[in-house]
């Protein structure tokens, strides 16, 4: 393949990967259960942290297995970390989806987006 590499191409990349679950993003669904990491993960999806329960031996934690990054306020290390702990959370909060259920959500998730400024 030669040429630039497309939004689209990347956004097909990002789906398969998503959908595929290779084994690093197993390893990261299997460590979203420890408590410790739920709390910083969590806290930074939702916007809370610092001043949440996650504690500052949590956050060092969560930074050394590679899931956040930043010394100030963390973040969700990479894109496709990111989109995966969205989807999980949008799966626990209202369960698999219809289509008009699908529509509505998304609709829910853009307006949080262009009320946070882009974050979740």
């Amino acid at each position: 393949m030669s040429g630039a590499i497309t939004t689209g191409q990347v956004d097909e990349a990002k789906e398969r990967l998503i959908r595929e679950r290779p084994v690093h993003l197993d390893a990261l669904m299997a460590r979203l259960y420890e408590p410790r990491v739920e709390r910083v993960i969590r806290a930074i999806i939702e916007g809370t942290l610092p001043g949440t329960g996650a504690s500052i031996d949590d956050v060092s934690y969560v930074r050394n297995l590679g899931l956040i990054r930043g010394t100030g306020e963390p973040e969700i290390a990479n894109p496709i970390y990111r989109e995966f702990l969205m989807r999980r959370r949008i799966l626990e909060q209202y369960g698999p989806f219809s289509d008009e259920k699908l529509a509505e959500t998304s609709r829910r998730i853009f307006r949080l987006l262009g009320q946070n400024g882009g974050r979740m």
